[in-house]
């Protein structure tokens, strides 16, 4: 509703226009006296001016100074005067007054005031600002996004957040146009909040303001500040979306550009967010943060440093020299300020990096786990398991302990990766869970494991490992389970499965001596003859083999056919009766080449060289040499 239509603001306490009337519901203080007294004489002002365009100009004079008095008194306000001030000011607050309200009524502490006022002035703010949207710029829309997006505030009307983003749509659009001036263009600031705050509240720009962002990226690229470039590759990251041909390779080169400006937090969420959109940033690019990270290792928090650690495990890239030593070096100056998801993070890092852990590290890391353990989640226990069976370091009794007694609390929550990796890493350490704990994982795996209670159906390797965790530890699930796993596999087989998996998954039947029925015998050799014979290792060969023949089943001629050329490709290039074959090659599959016996010289080195000469002359298709006896 304009201001203009209101005809007198009574400074008695009352508010009239037309045949509406509010009371108000505290006295007028002195301030609030002469803002209203003030608003009152602009009203008869602009009623006694004729001339539109003087009209025009009062207007947007009187307007501006009204605008400042209401912020001004929304700066100054607590809560409750805020809320009172909205209650009876909001019907003419302009957007910026509408933008400010909002952020100062949601970052103030509410103690001692109703939540009923509170959501009450919210609600008319919500109203008035869906009345008012055409009337809103940028730096409006990003400051009221950017603090409902830091107190996760959910608006109670569910249009408002769709009409800010279709208005920004509109004015980022419009701003990227030459002719428009710089205050109506978005600047870095603006760019980078509003990108922050739609993937901090889990919302995807349309495509059409992303590339209007995207376009302002390119424009102002080099007026970007690294916060504003850490903000903008964190929400492509979070958010999962996908950013525009070059886009990041752009604030990657920025970032190179400013790097001497880089604190720990920029430095660790942009490593963070790089590895999050499996980009592998330039080695120029690594090598700069590397030197920048010895710089600020003192100043790094414990996020910082599983941020990054974590960054290089997802790259699968080794730190530079000494890196390592240094940020758990950090790590430990700083071990009482951090949290269970830091340290499972850093060790699954090492472990899939494979680097050394010393084990006065992983002490200090167990202890600290152990003291966090009550409040520590499904992933966080698999994931500190299966780093150190990855490791090959045997935790110690009281860390094995407490997350057991943790994950048999939360088993039902696990999903089918928690529960593979976990038993995973029991059979792999060569221990076994206790305490009702497998039964629990298995009772829960027999739930999820076709996408039951909202978890993700179980992958064709996470059958296979949990079947394999099972042979290993000599436990025979019950039927349930292995009919679900069985049905499971079936389906999952069809659209994609390793091979190992299908050998781990044949061994652990034969093992556990359990007949599998034909459907799913029929997938997997359907599998393994769509050219997936030609992918497997020795060791998964000869498993395959192996099962069927435990298992007293015969596969069919075009399964043996496929596994014998397999086995016949690996092993002829060392087959060790072939006089022309002097040397191994580098692909052999075999085991490790013979040393060759030394010999005495026969004859002078021409000779020799022809001997050689006329051997390789003859080629693999030649006749072997009468009485050789092979290299």
């Amino acid at each position: 509703m304009d201001r203009r239509s209101h005809s007198s603001f009574l400074v008695s306490g009352h508010y009239t226009k037309k045949n509406c009337a509010v009371k108000l519901d505290r006295p007028l203080g002195d301030r609030r006296r002469r803002l209203l007294k003030g608003m009152a004489t602009r009203a008869e002002r602009l009623a006694a001016i004729s001339d539109p365009a003087r009209k025009a100009r009062v207007q947007a004079l009187t307007g501006n100074r009204f605008t400042w008095g209401v912020n001004k008194e929304i700066q100054d306000a607590s809560p409750g005067v805020l809320c009172d001030i909205i209650h009876e000011l909001a019907v003419d607050f302009d957007a910026i007054n509408l933008s400010c309200a909002f952020r100062n009524l949601l970052q103030a502490q509410h103690a001692g005031l109703a939540r009923a006022v509170v959501d009450r002035s919210l609600g008319t703010l919500e109203q008035r600002s869906l009345e008012s949207i055409e009337t809103f710029g940028h730096k409006e829309i990003s400051g009221i996004l950017h603090m409902m997006a830091k107190k996760g505030y959910t608006p109670f009307d569910p249009r408002l957040l769709p009409a800010l983003e279709g208005r920004l749509e509109v004015v980022a659009v419009a701003g990227n146009e030459d002719w428009q001036t710089l205050n109506r263009r978005l600047d870095s600031q603006t760019v980078a909040n509003v990108a922050w705050s739609f993937a901090k509240m889990g919302r995807i720009p349309g495509p059409r303001l992303m590339r209007a962002l995207e376009e302002r990226i390119w424009a102002i690229l080099e007026t970007f500040k690294p916060q504003e470039i850490t903000n903008v590759l964190w929400s492509y990251a979070t958010a999962g979306s996908t950013p525009g041909e070059g886009v990041v390779g752009a604030l990657e080169g920025r970032l190179l550009a400013l790097i001497e400006e880089c604190g720990p937090q920029e430095l660790g969420n942009s490593m963070w967010a790089l590895a999050k959109m499996r980009h592998m940033p330039a080695e120029r690019v690594l090598k700069a943060v590397e030197g920048r990270l010895r710089v600020v290792i003192h100043r790094l928090k414990p996020q910082n440093v599983t941020n990054v650690i974590w960054a290089y495990g997802t790259l699968k890239r080794v730190p530079g020299e000494g890196l390592m030593g240094l940020l758990l070096g950090r790590l430990r100056e700083t071990l009482e300020m951090t949290i269970a998801q830091d340290i499972t993070n850093i060790l699954w890092a090492i472990a899939t990096l494979g680097l050394p852990l010393e084990r006065g590290v992983a002490e200090m890391m167990a202890q600290r786990l152990v003291a966090l353990s009550r409040g520590v989640n499904q992933q966080e226990v698999a994931n500190a398991l299966w780093a150190h069976a990855t490791l090959g370091l045997m935790p110690d009794r009281g860390l094995v302990v407490a997350l057991e007694e943790r994950m048999r609390v939360i088993a039902g929550g696990c999903s089918p990766q928690h529960i593979s990796n976990t038993l995973w890493a029991y059979a792999t350490l060569g221990l076994k869970p206790g305490g009702g704990l497998l039964q629990a994982l298995e009772a829960r795996m027999r739930v999820v494991a076709e996408g039951g209670s909202g978890a993700p159906a179980a992958l064709p390797q996470e059958i296979a490992n949990t079947m394999w965790a099972y042979a290993k530890m000599q436990h025979t699930p019950d039927r349930a389970l292995v009919g679900v796993l069985e049905r499971r596999m079936e389906l999952a087989v069809q659209q994609g499965c390793h091979t190992q998996s299908m050998s781990n998954y044949l061994w652990a039947h034969a093992t556990l001596k359990i007949t599998l029925g034909q459907p799913v015998m029929a997938a997997l050799e359907s599998r393994i003859l769509a050219h997936h014979a030609a992918l497997c290792t020795p060791r998964e060969v000869t498993n395959i083999l192996w099962a069927y023949a435990a298992s007293g089943l015969r596969p069919s001629k075009d399964v043996v056919k496929a596994l014998e050329e397999r086995l016949f490709g690996l092993f002829w290039p060392c087959w060790p009766f072939w006089p022309w074959r002097r040397r191994r090659p580098s692909s052999c599959a075999c085991s490790r080449p013979r040393p060759r016996a030394a010999s005495a010289a026969t004859g002078s080195p021409r000779r020799a060289k022809a001997r050689t000469r006329r051997r390789w002359r003859r080629g693999p298709g030649g006749p072997p040499r009468t009485g050789g006896t092979g290299p």
